[in-house]
């Protein structure tokens, strides 16, 4: 049941009145209940969102545990990065969750960004491990050449595939550039913040719409995870799938995030591959008899 807050006066006065609008994130949650099609959505990203804190934890066990074999130049250096990275895309898609509850989807999306970018600087140093120097000076011109700015030949070539640079590397790497465009142009500096203030469900800090109207940014913030999540599977060697670590990580997402797809019923062929690939190596577990 709902209680006043009531001012004691003095200076934080102001304070005590203003956090009595946190009821209205209870409210907003109370609608987002009834909105039973769009809180099918949050709860998957909520759901998702575990997935990210088991591939920070045991995805970083296995680099550390395995980086003498994963990697020839300074190991230890190449999976400490590494490791720094997944926090980095863990906490960012936690965020995103926490925002999305809160019903804040708009802001959900933009939190994103900084996931997308780390994906790409992950898989470039899977690739080339020696990019690892760079990756933590991120205004470098040496972070720009690694991670940014491709050379002009490979660019052209690039441009005509529609690929981003610090997603070459990546598996869906033109989808991931084109929800990048999505994010930057229209979430972070366009008018995707821009929502239609429910006063009911709106509150001094901030502006919610009612949760049927946000199920478009919900959408893409899920499918946003899930694209990020197949990017950290498919960056483990296969031979790795099923490995004490990467293994805890590997078989719930493998498992899960295809049934986790923001387009429910149809197939997608990269989640597809995915199930496919761990699969089969849960096949050479137990192969066929002759």
């Amino acid at each position: 049941m709902r209680q006043e807050v009531k001012g004691k006066g003095g200076a934080f006065e102001k304070l005590e009145a203003a956090t009595g609008s946190l009821w209205k994130e209870r409210e907003f949650f109370d609608a987002l209940m009834q909105a039973k099609p769009v809180a099918e959505v949050v709860n998957r990203i909520v759901f998702i969102t575990t997935l990210y804190q088991g591939a920070d934890r045991y995805l970083s066990a296995y680099l550390a545990r395995r980086a003498d074999a994963l990697f020839l130049e300074d190991p230890a250096g190449v999976s400490s990065v590494l490791s720094f990275i997944l926090g980095d895309i863990s906490r960012a898609a936690r965020l995103a969750a926490y925002l999305s509850v809160k019903g804040l989807a708009p802001q959900a999306v933009s939190a994103l960004r900084p996931a997308l970018e780390q994906i790409g600087v992950y898989c470039h140093i899977w690739r080339d491990p020696a990019k690892y120097r760079f990756a933590l000076e991120t205004d470098s011109d040496e972070y720009g050449r690694a991670f940014r700015h491709a050379p002009p030949q490979l660019q052209t070539q690039l441009r005509e595939r529609d690929v981003k640079y610090r997603f070459m590397h990546c598996r869906c790497a033109q989808s991931l550039s084109k929800l990048y465009d999505l994010i930057s142009n229209y979430f972070v500096h366009g008018s995707g913040l821009l929502v239609s203030r429910d006063e009911g469900l709106s509150c001094e800090f901030v502006d919610r719409s009612k949760p049927e109207a946000m199920v478009q940014a919900y959408g893409i913030a899920q499918m946003l995870l899930c694209c990020v999540l197949v990017e950290l599977f498919a960056s483990i060697p296969a031979d790795d799938l099923l490995d004490e670590d990467a293994g805890a990580f590997s078989l719930v997402a493998g498992l899960f995030v295809p049934l986790l797809s923001a387009t429910p019923g149809k197939e997608d062929p990269e989640l597809k591959a995915m199930s496919d690939r761990l699969l089969a190596a849960i096949a050479q577990l137990r192969p066929d008899e002759p």
